[in-house]
């Protein structure tokens, strides 16, 4: 997970390609067999981070989401402050 609350680029995502469900004809075998519940807890680990590391990103955007009409009705302020300025004018 990204503790610094930066945005993630496409080279930090995870590899998802060891996360694919059981087959659900060989699920019955997983209980007697250790490689296979082995590798479907390494699975469930791996989808446990990346989970968290989807919270954390979609709680980061819903805050900058959040924050987009507070920018807006700023920047409109100031833009109407600077119209209101009276500058001399430049030539050059």
């Amino acid at each position: 997970m990204n503790e610094r609350n930066e945005p993630i680029g496409r080279d930090d995502v995870p590899d998802l390609s060891r996360c694919v469900e059981p087959d659900p004809v060989s699920a019955p075998a997983v209980a007697g067999s250790g490689a296979n519940l082995t590798a479907l807890i390494a699975d469930a680990e791996a989808l446990h981070a990346i989970l968290g590391d989807t919270r954390a990103r979609a709680g980061r955007l819903t805050g900058a989401l959040r924050r987009y009409p507070e920018r807006e009705r700023l920047m409109a302020s100031a833009l109407a402050a600077l119209e209101h300025l009276e500058l001399p004018e430049v030539t050059a």
